[in-house]
């Protein structure tokens, strides 16, 4: 073997590396955008979505500051059930947008985050 064989093979298995790890670069951070991209925004419209998907019945109550809150996969929001009752919610965020989610196996286990847990966890 020469040493301009030999030379080419080194720099042809390096070429090989970068390629692979750009590959696998590029395909982490599209990875990271498509999980940004599924988390929907934190917006009334959003939420009474997913009330109305979980079917859901009542509405986010507007005159409340604190009618909802978003952190992570995670929102809130207070909800009025007959007009006069307020009841909070949890939600997760799925594929489809905001679904109802089960107050008690997140918040239980400490899944919500920090930011909203109060108020998504330790209301009524």
């Amino acid at each position: 073997m020469t040493l301009t064989s030999a030379l080419s093979r080194r720099v042809g298995a390096t070429t090989l590396v970068v390629t692979a790890t750009l590959a696998v670069g590029v395909s982490h951070v599209g990875s990271a955008s498509a999980a940004k991209k599924q988390r929907p925004p934190c917006t009334k419209r959003a939420l009474t979505a997913g009330l109305r998907r979980s079917r859901a019945s009542g509405r986010i109550d507007g005159k409340n500051s604190n009618a909802l809150g978003c952190a992570g996969h995670f929102a809130y929001a207070i909800v009025l059930v007959d007009n006069r009752d307020d009841v909070t919610v949890l939600f997760r965020a799925g594929p489809a947008g905001w679904v109802v989610a089960a107050r008690a196996r997140y918040c239980d286990n400490h899944l919500v985050p920090k930011r909203i847990y109060q108020m998504s966890c330790e209301t009524n």
